[in-house]
């Protein structure tokens, strides 16, 4: 018997069921695995970018996103930060835009990060639900 975490985010994703997501969410925050799903998201392996990329849909949707949000302003490699605005922008979250709205209003970030935040948010109004 094998166990694919990502299929089992993507079941929990499913559901729709906001506490057992939250939950989820928050175990996995709990557990290291969001952390070390940043550097995995710009992977190599198709299987560990997709394992991330599942991952950090769920805590999108679960609003538990200051970790993500740390890492966009923070993280030492550009690309790992561009990858998890392209989750914000391809989750159609209308908590996640706020939350990009609310960052992209920070004077502390660099011009550049600002620019790529400004295009997700453009982005995910025309990709609206």
């Amino acid at each position: 018997m094998s166990f694919d975490r990502a299929d089992a985010w993507v079941r929990i994703i499913e559901t729709n069921e906001d506490g057992r997501i939250l939950q989820a969410a928050r175990a996995a925050i709990e557990g290291g695995f969001v952390e070390r799903s940043f550097d995995r998201l710009i992977h190599r392996d198709s299987k560990y970018a997709y394992e991330a990329f599942v991952l950090l849909s769920l805590i999108v949707k679960s609003g538990e996103v200051e970790r993500l949000i740390e890492a966009v302003k923070n993280h030492r490699d550009k690309r790992v930060s561009s990858a998890i605005l392209h989750v914000f922008k391809i989750s159609k979250d209308a908590n996640a835009l706020a939350v990009l709205y609310n960052l992209i209003e920070n004077n502390n970030l660099p011009l550049d990060l600002k620019v790529e935040i400004d295009k997700t948010i453009s982005e995910m109004n025309l990709v609206a639900v």
